[in-house]
């Protein structure tokens, strides 16, 4: 996995897969790490902490905005 780690990483399409804030809020941890867990609020601090700053502007400036404005479908309303 890690061989094709800095692949992945150059792809912006990969940061689509992340959690959206408006379904999963910030009630919901997602991931699990000895010395934080996260939160779909939490993605742009995840991503510097697993070490992909150069993740944050795409995600902020583009992925985020764009995936804001999406609503949940009624059966996961109850996430956020």
């Amino acid at each position: 996995m890690l061989i094709v780690r800095k692949e992945q990483r150059s792809s912006e399409s990969n940061l689509w897969l992340l959690p959206n804030a408006e379904v999963f809020g910030g009630r919901n941890v997602l991931v699990v790490a000895l010395k934080r867990n996260y939160t779909a609020l939490d993605m742009v601090r995840f991503l510097e902490d697993i070490g992909f700053p150069e993740g944050v502007h795409p995600y902020s400036s583009r992925i985020s905005p764009l995936t804001a404005k999406l609503v949940a479908l009624p059966r996961f309303q109850s996430l956020a």
